[in-house]
Formats: C-alpha cells, sequence, structure tokens
C-alpha cells in the first residue's frame, strides 16, 4: 500500500517556496514558530495537481493513490484531494504519516478536510499529536484531550506536551484504548 507519508516530504518543503508563501503566513499570523511548523511536520498543497503529477512520474498507481486518500478521482481526472490548503499530517504511534487533516487558506469551504477512512487511517482508531505527545504522557501519566489540530500544536509550542485532539469527533472506545497504553 501506498503510505500518505510519501507526499508529506513535497508538502513540507512547498511550505517554504514561493507558492507556500501564504501558508507560511497563515502559520506566522497563529504565533507558530519555525521549530514548531517543522516539529508537526507542517505543510502547504498547492493549486493543481504538481504533487500528484510528480507521484506518478515516480511510478505511483493511481488506485493506490486514491486508496491511500490523498486523491480523487473528479470528472474523470485525478486531483489532489487537499489542493490550496495547509496541511497537518497525522502520524500514528509509530512516527508514520496514515493521513491528513487540511485548512483551506482564505474564505473557502469546507474549511477542514480530512483524509476519508482507508486500509491505513481510521479517523477513530488516532489521536491527532499522539506521536509527539506519547512520552510525556507516559511521564506525566495523564493526557490532555482537545478539538483540534491547532490546539494541540499550540499546547506543545507553550511546553504543555501531554495533549492529543479527537480531531473534532467525539472520544471513542479505541481512542481511550490507546490513551490508557501511555497515562
Amino acid at each position: 500500500a501506498f503510505y500518505p507519508g510519501r507526499s508529506m516530504i513535497a508538502r513540507e518543503k512547498n511550505i517554504k517556496s514561493d507558492a507556500g508563501k501564504a501558508a507560511h503566513d497563515y502559520f506566522k499570523k497563529r504565533k507558530l514558530t519555525d521549530k514548531t511548523i517543522k516539529e508537526f511536520r507542517l505543510g502547504y498543497a498547492p493549486s493543481g495537481n504538481v504533487l500528484l503529477k510528480k507521484l506518478v512520474a515516480e511510478g505511483y498507481n493511481k488506485k493506490d493513490l486514491v486508496n491511500a486518500g490523498i486523491a480523487k478521482v473528479k470528472d474523470g481526472h485525478l486531483v489532489d484531494q487537499f489542493r490550496n490548503r495547509v496541511t497537518f499530517p497525522i502520524i500514528n504511534t509509530g512516527g508514520r504519516v496514515v493521513g491528513f487533516s487540511a485548512r483551506v487558506l482564505g474564505d473557502g469551504l469546507p474549511k477542514y478536510i480530512n483524509t476519508a477512512s482507508t486500509d491505513i487511517y481510521d479517523k477513530s482508531g488516532i489521536l491527532y499529536g499522539i506521536y509527539q505527545a506519547k512520552e510525556s504522557m507516559r511521564k506525566q501519566n495523564h493526557t490532555i484531550v482537545v478539538e483540534g489540530n491547532m490546539d494541540v500544536i499550540a499546547s506543545h509550542q507553550v511546553g504543555v506536551k501531554n495533549v492529543v485532539a479527537s480531531s473534532g469527533t467525539a472520544l471513542t472506545e479505541r481512542q481511550l484504548d490507546i490513551l490508557k497504553k501511555f497515562s
């Protein structure tokens, strides 16, 4: 299976490009430091299908890109699921990117979109920020659960690192089981 993390490297680089200036400015407006942006591997997916064209040229199968949740078929064409959005990679406890949450730049709708359920990503079975928080959760033997990605990131930036997010959904039994493993 194609892991979405393969597309993350390009998105991280995009944030430092001319095309990614608006994304970088968005994160700066939200008071994030470059260190935090790097730690959480925040990125940018530009308009168009630059990333998908690159991945297909490297030999990745279009069906796998759709199954991984980073592309969709629209009007018979493969398009980047997250185009013109800042991207928040969703990283599992082992450090592997398994999905994305992405926010539109500007006033477009929907404001946020997420990777759909795939063979490797199930929203009800993962917590945003778990990879960055797990050691602190163990040391402090408790976890703070917040609603969204920016809540997690802002907390970590000010030194409160035992924080994860349910990503706007109700907390599930599977997520509680994950929390029990760490705190």
